[in-house]
């Protein structure tokens, strides 16, 4: 955790060091789908629903150009739901991503980059950094912008889920459809 606050004031100091007025700091809250790929295991985590929040900052580089970060916590539950196995999980975390965008034209926006997320939650042991690809295109509107973002798994996370004195080896990778809503607080 310390890690991860000392790497989002890095940043933050990073992009707010040339142009103090450019930058552009706001909210993110949002909603998606997420969808878990377990290939190996014998069994399958369900898809379910995810909600996030969170900060982030945006500062233009080149004509139309920017370079987006933030901090960002995510709710997700799933389940394992099989005939031998029914558990309840929690993948909830703290994701830092880093997005290269483009203004197409006044209000239409695309950003690509990666993103970096640490599983949160207790009963998880030997837990695994994750590691996104992601790709969104979005819709400028000045005091809000809307968003359709997709993240996809690069790395496999393996963690050892603790339940009682029992523990499940985990190993799986996520995609993950986003919709998510910005509102500029600072500029």
């Amino acid at each position: 955790m310390k890690k991860l606050t000392i790497s989002f004031l890095f940043i933050l100091a990073a992009v707010s060091v040339k142009a103090q007025n450019k930058i552009e700091i706001g909210l993110v809250a949002g909603g998606g789908y997420l969808n878990t790929i377990t290939s190996e295991n014998e069994f399958k985590l369900t898809n379910s629903f995810s909600v996030n929040g969170g900060l982030y900052v945006l500062k233009p580089v080149f004509n139309r150009q920017f370079v987006e970060s933030g901090l960002r916590y995510n709710f997700r539950k799933t389940a394992i739901d099989e005939m031998f196995l029914q558990v309840d999980m929690d993948l909830n975390s703290l994701e830092l991503p880093i997005n290269y965008g483009w203004k197409l034209n006044n209000n239409i926006v695309v950003k690509a980059g990666l993103s970096g997320a640490w599983l949160l939650t207790k009963n998880i042991e030997r837990e695994k950094f994750e590691m996104n690809a992601q790709l969104g295109a979005g819709y400028d509107l000045n005091w809000v912008k809307i968003f359709l973002n997709y993240q996809h798994g690069i790395n496999k996370s393996d963690f050892m889920y603790k339940r009682d004195n029992r523990g499940l080896f985990i190993k799986y990778r996520r995609s993950v459809i986003m919709f998510d809503v910005n509102i500029p607080i600072f500029r």
